[in-house]
């Protein structure tokens, strides 16, 4: 059996290995590749999806099949509503929201029912801001992670955006 466990109610996968209700994946991955028989299918996955299925090292428990592509949206026929630009720089993109609000539109919002959303524009600022090695150093629970400047810098510039009312109000905070 396969599960697909993604959305916002996620098994705790740690506790699954944990408890043995998942199947070593070795078997699958040394198998041969559907494409290039000539090929194992850990030979044509990314670098690091192996790794990333593994708890305390072998065996192979998960395979992360799906990517994700983190970004935000923005309204073009908004933006020519304010007769602005795309904003390519944070400055650029609150004076967007400035001249927004002042027309009683909110520069931004995201879906309420699903406020987790927000950190996924945030991480990678915090990647763009810092570097990689804050990002991991978050991802391995490293003491005082949360506390780098350049996470504090990105909390302060999202706080910013509430504070300075650019985000729909409704929206879950």
């Amino acid at each position: 059996d396969l599960i697909d466990n993604s959305g916002a109610e996620q098994m705790d996968m740690g506790v699954l290995v944990g408890k043995k209700q998942l199947a070593d994946l070795t078997p699958l991955l040394d198998a041969p590749s559907y494409d290039d028989p000539a090929k194992k299918v850990r030979d044509t996955l990314r670098p690091g999806i192996v790794e990333m299925g593994q708890f305390d090292g072998d065996p192979v428990w998960i395979l992360y099949y799906a990517y994700t592509v983190y970004g935000v949206w923005y309204s073009q026929k908004a933006l020519d509503s304010l007769d602005a630009t795309y904003p390519e720089t944070w400055d650029e993109m609150l004076a967007v929201c400035a001249k927004a609000k002042k027309k009683g539109i909110a520069g931004w919002t995201y879906a309420g029912k699903y406020p987790y959303y927000l950190p996924f524009s945030l991480y990678p600022m915090i990647g763009k801001v810092g570097g990689r090695d804050v990002l991991d150093a978050i991802d391995n629970l490293e003491p005082n992670a949360w506390k780098h400047p350049a996470v504090k810098t990105c909390f302060e510039a999202y706080y910013e955006l509430y504070k300075k009312g650019y985000v729909l109000k409704g929206t879950p905070g």
